[in-house]
């Protein structure tokens, strides 16, 4: 059990310098010894979401969630990987709900929304250009 911290923190080392191939199977070693941890299950969906692998990423986004609903960066690395695929509203109900958890979170929420933070998220018109979310037609809250 000792050796799960030491293959989960290599597989973090190996996301950081890029060496993907290396961080899936230190993550996967460590998942064999704790298959439900969510934080090897979320940083096996950061390597699918790096590698292109962007509806794997979703899935274990998902899952570390059910296991772990405290986990509120999912929310946001989700939505991330519901841009990639063109999934615009799945993004915006994952990213106003990581706003709901965490409302300080200033990559996805524009200042504009949090003066107004009573105003449902849902309401809001948004359009997407050149791979950019515009709220509201002016406000940019999250690129894609």
């Amino acid at each position: 059990y000792y050796y799960y911290y030491l293959y989960l923190s290599r597989g973090g080392i190996y996301i950081k310098l890029g060496r993907y191939d290396e961080a899936l199977k230190d993550i996967e070693t460590a998942l064999g010894v704790n298959p439900n941890d969510p934080i090897s299950i979320e940083l096996r969906g950061s390597v699918y979401f790096r590698t292109g692998r962007y509806s794997d990423s979703i899935a274990e986004d998902t899952r570390a969630l059910s296991l772990a609903p405290q986990k509120i960066e999912c929310y946001n690395s989700r939505g991330e990987a519901y841009c990639k695929l063109g999934k615009y509203e799945e993004a915006l109900a994952d990213f106003t709900e990581f706003i709901k958890r965490n409302d300080t979170y200033a990559l996805v929420y524009s200042k504009s929304a949090k003066r107004n933070k009573q105003k449902r998220m849902e309401s809001i018109k948004y359009e997407k250009r050149n791979n950019i979310l515009f709220f509201a037609g002016s406000y940019i809250v999250f690129i894609c």
